[in-house]
């Protein structure tokens, strides 16, 4: 029921921008974050992964843009639950987003352009996770986890900053603060955006 959910949104929000797209834009973001399983937390490493926006001019001001993300993550070296760590010895993390968001530009007319934005979307996870404690006495030896396509639904808010290099291209940076709640992820994370972005129209 989910997947058909999730279908339905893209359908939905790709043809509710495609005739007034005005830019597109690609580049590479960033997750900062504890991933929780079962009252658990391992830290990933971060990586920078690949990031498209689709983005239909409203105004001179307001943008609705379409956005989509993939991640993919190797965990840390601990796995902490009910104050015991556990030694990981394998796991990944698989992390999709798309979102529709809603940007407003707080100086369209000036070389330097602040912005804020905020939308909602699907998020989907896959992860995978197999750790176990050195100590013998401890109360919880070992932790194994195998999820797929684990479907969410969320949003984010953020601020940025772009910088118009010419009338049709511009540099960006922005934050997104994202909260999801799924199956058996519920929770916030943080993630850093730099994009570059081309204007057709």
């Amino acid at each position: 029921m989910k997947k058909a959910l999730v279908i339905l949104l893209m359908i939905i929000l790709i043809f509710s921008i495609k005739e007034n797209v005005s830019a597109v834009g690609v580049g590479g973001t960033t997750f900062i974050d504890n991933f929780t399983v079962e009252e658990g937390q391992w830290t990933y490493q971060e990586e920078i992964s690949p990031y498209l926006a689709l983005n239909a001019k409203y105004s001179d001001e307001l943008f609705f843009s379409l956005s989509g993300m993939k991640s993919s993550h190797q965990p840390g070296n601990k796995y902490e639950i009910k104050d015991e760590k556990l030694e990981i010895k394998a796991g990944e993390l698989d992390y999709l987003q798309l979102l529709l968001n809603g940007k407003y530009n707080l100086r369209a007319d000036k070389t330097l352009q602040p912005f804020i934005l905020a939308g909602v979307g699907a998020y989907k996870f896959d992860f995978s996770l197999e750790a176990e404690n050195t100590d013998p006495e401890a109360s919880i030896k070992s932790i194994k986890h195998q999820v797929e396509n684990d479907i969410g639904f969320g949003g984010n808010l953020g601020l940025g900053i772009d910088f118009k290099l010419r009338e049709n291209l511009l540099i960006g940076l922005d934050g997104r603060y994202n909260y999801t709640v799924s199956d058996y992820y519920q929770g916030g994370s943080f993630n850093l955006i730099f994009d570059i972005s081309y204007g057709f129209r």
